[in-house]
């Protein structure tokens, strides 16, 4: 085991902190996962590409135009319920 250091803006840290004290995680879980997955994808675990936001309001439209991204209209909550059951 090792220990790494970095510079950090105060306020990132803070926030950041805060969302991963939000989701029941440490500073050092986080950065242990975003490593693990740099690893598992052979390259940063992120997009890195930047989009207008033209640009993802489209693809969203074309996401919401194909009728396998739509769920079917139920009639009743158990019937929905029966269709979110694999």
């Amino acid at each position: 085991m090792c220990t790494i250091s970095c510079k950090v803006d105060d306020e990132v840290k803070a926030n950041s902190e805060a969302i991963f004290e939000s989701l029941g995680i440490t500073m050092s879980a986080a950065i242990n996962m975003f490593l693990r997955a740099t690893i598992r994808e052979e390259g940063l675990p992120i997009n890195t590409k930047l989009k207008t936001r033209d640009e993802l309001i489209l693809e969203r439209v074309k996401e919401a135009e194909n009728p396998e991204n739509l769920s079917p209209v139920f009639s009743s909550m158990e019937e929905a319920k029966a269709w979110l059951k694999p």
